[in-house]
């Protein structure tokens, strides 16, 4: 408010232009559907949105209300896979699911999600995507003087906390299966959020022949692998460090799920007359598992469409566990929502977008 000479009062105009720090503030608190739409808005919204600070601003306020990443397959559609979230809040009293878009499934063979951002394992090389602003980068050729189909290339992601750093890990692989032994492997590594995005060499210990989906928990990475005279193994990956140490197995049958349960890495197997059998890493250093044993209500096979049978397990704070199939026949997107504590049993649908 302000006078004039004459004695009038007037009143000023709102700036048209809004500083650039509120702007942030406000998209931070949007959910990520919206942010998807808003990165057309302008350059500098989507340069806002699409940079590393605000990810992680975004990641941080994402944590009070944690959610699940979940990449569903289809058999009666042209084979995708779609992406969906589901929260697993305590407080969220009607959870339903998020839909984030699709890619095809021919383009990739295996995937995982640190974050919020996903890892694609393809042919020629890796590629990283943020399904939320759905969008996606790919990296350079790990070994642009090597077939692809001559090897076998498995590709983790790992986030480092205490230096703020993703990492791309790729591991190609020759292995003789006759002899049972590798005959060549290559490791190589990527930091992400750098000018120039180049891969580095490292060295891996043992040779080991990957052969599941990666999960990353507390800057440290876990796969399963192959090594010979052993069998299977976990392979422990300290992002920080770009050490690699090996774990014995909790037994000679080790399932191929692995999992973050209340932040432990765990291992689990599909389920078998209603039980889902969970083993947990209580201490890496002492190699101590724990054996846990989950009874699913007998009513929880009503709730599936006949012929989906391997499911994704997801394991929430409150005990309860989430399933969602790795492929699908039914005309409807569906997780199934499971918590024996409190005495939840639900099956959360949604309608294909792109149906």
């Amino acid at each position: 408010m302000s006078g004039s000479s004459s004695g009038e009062i007037t009143v000023p105009k709102i700036s048209d232009q809004i500083p650039h720090d509120l702007v942030t503030e406000i998209l931070a608190r949007l959910p990520a559907k919206s942010l998807a739409r808003f990165v057309c808005v302008s350059k500098t919204w989507a340069s806002t949105i699409r940079s590393r600070d605000f990810h992680n601003s975004f990641v941080t306020r994402s944590s009070t209300r944690p959610s699940i990443l979940l990449a569903l397959s289809d058999t009666h559609r042209d084979r995708r896979y779609s992406f969906f979230s589901f929260p697993i809040s305590d407080n969220e009293e009607s959870p339903s699911l998020a839909y984030h878009g699709y890619m095809k499934r021919r383009t990739f063979s295996m995937f995982h999600s640190v974050r919020g951002l996903i890892c694609l394992k393809c042919s020629s090389s890796p590629v990283i995507l943020n399904p939320s602003l759905r969008k996606a980068v790919t990296l350079p050729v790990t070994t642009p003087n090597l077939r692809p189909e001559e090897n076998d290339r498995y590709c983790y992601l790992g986030y480092d906390p205490i230096e703020d750093h993703y990492k791309v890990l790729s591991i190609e692989t020759r292995l003789s299966y006759r002899s049972g032994t590798c005959s060549f492997q290559e490791i190589r590594i990527l930091t992400l959020g750098e000018d120039r995005l180049q891969w580095r060499k490292i060295e891996g210990g043992r040779f080991h022949f990957p052969d599941s989906p990666g999960t990353c928990i507390n800057g440290v990475l876990f796969y399963r692998a192959y090594i010979k005279h052993v069998g299977i193994t976990l392979v422990r990956f300290d992002v920080k460090t770009e050490k690699f140490s090996f774990i014995n197995a909790p037994n000679h049958h080790l399932p191929s799920r692995l999992t973050d349960y209340r932040g432990k890495l765990a291992v689990y197997g599909p389920i078998r007359r209603g039980f889902l059998r969970l083993f947990v890493l209580e201490d890496t250093e002492k190699n101590e598992w724990s054996n846990k044993l989950y009874v699913m209500p007998h009513s929880w096979r009503d709730l599936v469409p006949g012929g989906d049978e391997l499911f994704d397990a997801r394991f929430t704070d409150s005990g309860g566990i989430v399933l969602a199939p790795y492929f699908t026949r039914s005309e409807r997107y569906y997780v199934i929502h499971c918590n024996p504590e409190r005495n939840i049993l639900e099956r959360l649908s949604l309608e294909d977008p792109k149906n």
